[in-house]
């Protein structure tokens, strides 16, 4: 589920830096550059890793560490 809901800030974060940028690139429509399907997928996956990151910071399971004390002693022989 934190895939899907990272998925959502990192796509419309793209899509604001590159309406900002004025960059364009369709995969499917113009010819082939490495160098913008570098930049488009550097950006979306930099943001993505930013959302999962934010996502596990909230909402993720709070690790707890617990050493077990036990409360009976033993006799050491002598």
């Amino acid at each position: 589920m934190k895939f899907i809901i990272s998925l959502i800030p990192a796509f419309f974060l793209t899509k604001l830096v590159f309406y900002v940028t004025n960059f364009e690139y369709f995969l499917f429509e113009d010819p082939f550059d490495f160098g913008k399907l570098l930049i488009d997928i550097s950006v979306f996956g930099f943001f993505y890793f930013i959302a999962v990151l934010v996502y596990e910071y909230f909402f993720g399971e709070k690790l707890e560490l617990k050493r077990q004390v036990s409360s009976k002693r033993t006799k050491s022989s002598t």
